[in-house]
């Protein structure tokens, strides 16, 4: 287990309601690639702990606990195609093919989905697969 960091950055409010459903797809990942034994379940609990911090502070600001001076959002993001890109896109940021991102979503390290012919990836998984393989 590595040491924790010496500087962490406080998210709170509107950052922090907004970050919400990209940690959750983060987060999906990463405990899919603890499965595989590809990270360390324990890097995965530390994440999962960052996370629910993040979530909670999100909550609250959506529920008004923030003061009540700023303006309530919701802490639900719709999805959007800049949350997606194709397979094409995430073989040329990879570096690998396209049958390689159809691989890699089989076996679940990338999220996506098809649409008609074209497979679109999630975002979060493809900066968290990139990340972890340091590309």
């Amino acid at each position: 287990m590595t040491a924790p960091p010496s500087l962490v950055a406080p998210v709170w409010g509107a950052g922090a309601a907004a970050l919400v459903p990209a940690l959750d797809q983060r987060l999906a990942v990463l405990e899919r690639l603890s499965a595989l034994g590809r990270i360390n379940p324990a890097e995965v609990t530390q994440a999962r702990q960052m996370f629910d911090l993040i979530r909670r502070a999100g909550r609250e600001y959506v529920a008004g606990a923030a003061g009540g001076s700023a303006e309530v959002v919701s802490a639900e993001v719709p999805r959007r195609s800049s949350q997606e890109v194709s397979s094409d896109d995430v073989a040329s940021v990879l570096g690998v093919t396209a049958r390689r991102v159809r691989q890699l979503l089989s076996s679940e390290l990338l999220t996506g989905r098809k649409a008609g012919r074209v497979w679109l990836v999630e975002r979060a998984s493809v900066e968290t697969y990139r990340d972890l393989r340091g590309i």
